[in-house]
This record gives C-alpha cells, sequence and structure tokens, in this order.
C-alpha cells in the first residue's frame, strides 16, 4: 500500500465508542459556547457487533495499541465496553489496552473488574481530575471528585494501572504540587500534567455563561509554548503557510476510527470536520469528508482507500493553506506550534504521546 500506510498496517487504533458523555466541560468539541451540548452529536455508539465488524481480527493482530479515547463521548458510558475489551483482548493478548477517562460512571464493582483486566504493562486507565476537591468540578462539569477517587482506588486494588490526568488552568495551578503527591499515595502509575491548547485565538480567556472565565496558567512551566509563539507570530495564517507537518499517524501508524465507523488519520481531523465553525478552517477538508463517506467498511478496507493512498499525503505536502495544505494538520503536527506534543509539560517514559 502506498500513502501513509505503506506496508498496510497500523500499530495504534484509537477508537470512540460512543458520542455520549456525562460531562459537558466548556472547552470540549461536544459544548457550545452557551454551555448547551453540541446539536451535530446524536449519540451514535459502537456495540460489540459493531466493533467486531470494523475492528476484524486481522485489524487486532496487527496492533500493537488501542486506545479507548475520542473527541466527544466518554469511553465508559459505551454498554459494551467491556465485552469490547473482553473480545479485543481475546483476540490479541498481547495488545495494550488504554482508555481515557473521567471516571464518573459505573458502580464501583464494575471499576474492579475493569482494573482486573488491566495489569498488563504498558496497560493503563488515564482519570481526568482537574484539580483537588474544591477546582476539580469547575472545568469537568457534571463530574464528581469524591467518585473518582473511589472508583480509582477500586481499580488499583485490583490490579490495574491508573494514571492521573491534570489539566492545568489558572484556577488549579497552586494544587498540581499536593495532586502529584496525593496521586503518589494512591497508587497512580504516573501524574500527567497538561497544558490546554484550546486558548488558541481565544484571547487571554474562554468565557462561557455558567462559570465565569477560563484562564490559561501564571506559571510559565504550565502555559502552552506553543500558543506563546503563535502569538509572537501574528498572522496564524502565515505559520500555517510556513511550517513543515510532522504528521503523527503516519510516524506512529496510528489511525482514529470514530463512533459512526468513519476511519480518519486521528481524532483532530475527524473533529475538524465535526467542529470547524469558519469556511477557511473546513475548506481543505471538504473533499477529505467526501472521500471518508464513500469509503465504508471496516478499517481495513478504509486505509485502502484513496483517502489514505493519495489526497492525504497530496494535501499534507502543499506549501500553504490556499494550496489545500490542511489547516488543521499545520495547527497540531507542524512543527513550529507543535500543539499536540506542547501539551506534555514533563517529560515523562516513552510511549507518552497520546490524543487529548
Amino acid at each position: 500500500m502506498g500513502g501513509m500506510y505503506r506496508d498496510g498496517k497500523i500499530r495504534e487504533l484509537h477508537v470512540e465508542l460512543t458520542e455520549r458523555c456525562n460531562a459537558l466541560c466548556p472547552m470540549c468539541g461536544r459544548t457550545g459556547r452557551d454551555g448547551a451540548p453540541n446539536p451535530k452529536l446524536a449519540g451514535r455508539e459502537l456495540d460489540l457487533a459493531a466493533f467486531q465488524a470494523m475492528v476484524d481480527a486481522k485489524t487486532l493482530a496487527q496492533l500493537r495499541t488501542l486506545l479507548f479515547c475520542g473527541n466527544y463521548g466518554e469511553p465508559v458510558a459505551a454498554r459494551d465496553f467491556l465485552p469490547i475489551v473482553d473480545w479485543a483482548r481475546g483476540e490479541n493478548p498481547a495488545v495494550r489496552l488504554r482508555v481515557h477517562t473521567n471516571g464518573s460512571l459505573r458502580p464501583q464493582a464494575w471499576w474492579s473488574a475493569l482494573g482486573a483486566r488491566f495489569r498488563g504493562e504498558g496497560s493503563y486507565v488515564r482519570f481526568a481530575l482537574d484539580g483537588l476537591e474544591d477546582t476539580h468540578a469547575l472545568y469537568r462539569r457534571g463530574t464528581s471528585f469524591a467518585k473518582i477517587l473511589a472508583h480509582a482506588r477500586a481499580f488499583i486494588a485490583a490490579g490495574g494501572r491508573a494514571e492521573w490526568a491534570f489539566l492545568v488552568f489558572r484556577h488549579n495551578e497552586h494544587q498540581v504540587d499536593a495532586a502529584r503527591a496525593l496521586a503518589r499515595d494512591l497508587g497512580f502509575v504516573r501524574f500527567v500534567p497538561k497544558a490546554t491548547k484550546r486558548f488558541l485565538g481565544q484571547g487571554a480567556s474562554a468565557v462561557r455563561a455558567q462559570i465565569g472565565a477560563l484562564e490559561p496558567p501564571v506559571a510559565a512551566a504550565y502555559q502552552h509554548a506553543g500558543l506563546a509563539r503563535a502569538r509572537n507570530a501574528g498572522s496564524l495564517a502565515s505559520v500555517y503557510d510556513r511550517t513543515p507537518i510532522a504528521c503523527r499517524a503516519s510516524d506512529k501508524r496510528s489511525a482514529y476510527l470514530d463512533a459512526r465507523g468513519r476511519v480518519f488519520p486521528c481524532c483532530w481531523v475527524a473533529a475538524e470536520l465535526m467542529g470547524a465553525e469558519s469556511e477557511p478552517a473546513r475548506a481543505s477538508m471538504t473533499r477529505w469528508e467526501a472521500e471518508a463517506g464513500a469509503g465504508a467498511g471496516c478499517v481495513r478496507e478504509q486505509l485502502a482507500s484513496k483517502l489514505f493512498r493519495e489526497t492525504i499525503p497530496a494535501a499534507q505536502a502543499k506549501r500553504c493553506i490556499a494550496d489545500g495544505k490542511p489547516r488543521v494538520c499545520a495547527r497540531v503536527c507542524g512543527t513550529e506550534l507543535g500543539l499536540f506534543r506542547g501539551q506534555f509539560v514533563e517529560p515523562a517514559p516513552a510511549p507518552a504521546e497520546e490524543p487529548p
């Protein structure tokens, strides 16, 4: 196969099992600027049968990592989450299973059962805990800090490997060290402070009526370096034009499957199709969207389509956005801004790079 995956194989598959979520985080793509849910979301979901049809045994056999995260949905909200995990592990016992979750759903016994399934090296569940009890829900709305900790304890006690992800804002940056110490005491294997890239183009704060203003952290250590480079550059369009693209999906042989059964190189491309508010942002994506819709079939069949063989590599090679260079690729994987890689504010052992 030519294009992004020359040998026809991928090593990492990122799956969004569902569009449903119990939270309404203000800067999430599922939440509008008015605080209401994104009307484009229809609660689509991949059940076990649909997952087996999309990610067949041949695809699973070539994977090193199966990540359940996504743009809009909470993976644990998927009705068939455990059966899907069990089937995937049965088909490929060596696959590393990874989950990014807000950790608020399901009974405590469910998390104990999940912990028994995540004992293997390289597998983990990453719990989103953006602060301590008094600050966590200022951003992670609709979730309970106490409940998440109880679930994490049950998961860890059953043998599961847990990570603590801490999205740093001005209102919680003073708690990073205390949260790190608590994570260590509770048995989390890793603490992951993250610098949000979602202030790009939003000035000093992102105003949401339901909570007031979200502001980036004051401490330089927790600020996303790419945002400062964007401000200093003046015109974002000029940055997009000149920056080379170091495509993570191609480098890592990774692909993204959404809850509608569509395959893209990554979750950021899929989000651009669903969430871009301006015509310039969507301009280079319309052809991708058409070809993705035409590429119906399982993951392997879609990866063999013209979209991956020709269209995406050709677009990434364009010299400027006026000529069809994708803004989303220049923004996220462009070497000048580095919005994806720059969100990890502390170095970590490989493999450390995961979707947000």
